[in-house]
């Protein structure tokens, strides 16, 4: 996860116990226009185990992050996550404003390989 250059990960601990992380890697080629540049990064990472989430963890992990990403020189941040996912959904969107939304389709390989 980590070697890879530019990917940096925050994590949070609960006594000896990781509790959460949030990761940030460079905008990956292939995203949406908008979110493409140099002085861009991305979340693509972030979780805190059900029994902390609550807590505040996640808001000072992002915290961190934004205040590292400003630091770096870096101007905007994207952030990946599922629509179905409904925890997610009110914790990013209370800290951002979507602009833009994007659906991805996956083909089930083994009707692609009956074909």
């Amino acid at each position: 996860m980590l070697e890879s250059p530019g990917n940096v990960a925050w994590m949070a601990w609960h006594d000896t116990q990781a509790v959460g992380y949030m990761k940030v890697t460079p905008v990956e080629e292939g995203a949406a226009w908008i979110v493409n540049g140099d002085a861009k990064f991305a979340v693509n990472g972030a979780y805190v185990l059900p029994e902390y989430r609550g807590t505040g963890i996640a808001r000072a992990l992002l915290g961190a992050v934004m205040e590292w990403a400003a630091m770096e020189g870096f101007v905007r941040c994207s952030v990946d996550f599922e629509a179905t996912n409904l925890e997610a959904c009110q914790f990013w969107l209370k800290h951002f404003t979507p602009v833009c939304r994007s659906m991805v389709r996956r083909l089930d390989e083994r009707v692609l390989k009956s074909i």
